[in-house]
């Protein structure tokens, strides 16, 4: 898992994360950092993804106390393989682990980090 808190000066709260594919390389990055009262924002940026005009992929996660897997949302990528997206997650410590899968295909894990 590749994560790293935020620089000198920068919220404590945030963190970096890559995710990578079984081979290694890094197809998405997700920032996250303080929302609103209780959320944390993560802010997905993907590239290098495989593109087929049916695919929408999903994110996922897990809860922090029972590691429980939790859906954070669904995105699609651009004719390049590319995407942004932000997504609000609940609590003031969210998990630092996620991972990409086909959306309709949960158990295929695309790229993790």
């Amino acid at each position: 898992m590749a994560v790293a808190a935020g620089s000198r000066g920068a919220d404590p709260a945030s963190a970096r994360v890559a995710l990578r594919t079984p081979a290694g390389g890094v197809v998405a990055t997700a920032s996250i950092t303080r929302g609103d009262g209780d959320n944390a924002s993560l802010a997905l940026v993907a590239h290098r993804l495989s593109v087929r005009v049916t695919d929408t992929y999903a994110l996922w996660t897990r809860t922090p106390h029972t590691g429980r897997a939790v859906l954070v949302g669904r995105f699609m990528v651009s004719d390049e393989g590319e995407c942004r997206a932000r997504f609000n997650l609940p609590g003031a410590r969210p998990s630092s682990q996620f991972w990409i899968t086909p959306a309709e295909r949960p158990a295929n894990v695309v790229a993790a980090g």
